[in-house]
């Protein structure tokens, strides 16, 4: 089947210093198995985004500030997704950090806004 892009959503996580920054990332993939793809996962695009937003999350997290970088994170997260994919009868290609920023998050009565740069 056809090459397929989507991208992660925005989110914003804490560092292991306690340093929040934005994250988003792109995903290409291929479908080598339909009927896994099909028939065994629900939603198959969201399902691939919300597991790599928690390999993002759970990288992030686990990482101080300094030491993370595009390519840090992509050679970390990559082969996870890869393996999820697989059992899912995906493909992937390529994943990719497309932003990766520190940010401040001011919280006005559970309204989150961010100020890039921090």
């Amino acid at each position: 089947m056809k090459r397929q892009t989507v991208r992660t959503f925005e989110q914003v996580i804490r560092t292991a210093d306690g340093q929040e920054v934005v994250c988003q990332a792109v995903i290409t993939y291929s479908i080598k198995h339909p009927h896994k793809v099909f028939i065994e996962v629900q939603d198959w695009d969201s399902a691939l985004v919300e597991r790599a937003m928690v390999f993002q999350a759970r990288f992030i997290a686990s990482h101080r500030l300094e030491h993370l970088t595009v390519d840090t994170m992509g050679e970390a997260i990559k082969p996870e997704l890869r393996e999820e994919g697989f059992r899912w009868g995906c493909e992937i290609e390529d994943y990719g950090v497309v932003e990766l920023a520190r940010v401040r998050v001011l919280r006005l009565h559970g309204v989150a806004i961010q100020v890039l740069g921090g």
